[in-house]
């Protein structure tokens, strides 16, 4: 909070459930997969999702 009593936000977590300890990874764990296959699957996941149009280039 600022000195005259204004909210300020340094960071949303909209994952707060994906580190190694979080909810996400004890579910797959619970599912009978790895803190790595998870990762691995979610990465596959937005891979496939985004599809860059003909001549895009990254960065």
């Amino acid at each position: 909070m600022t000195t005259d009593g204004v909210s300020a936000w340094l960071e949303v977590n909209t994952l707060p459930g994906l580190s190694r300890q979080g909810n996400l990874a004890r579910m797959a764990e619970a599912a009978g997969h790895t803190y790595e296959q998870l990762l691995i699957h979610i990465m596959r996941a937005v891979r496939h999702a985004v599809r860059p149009q003909p001549g895009h280039r990254w960065g």
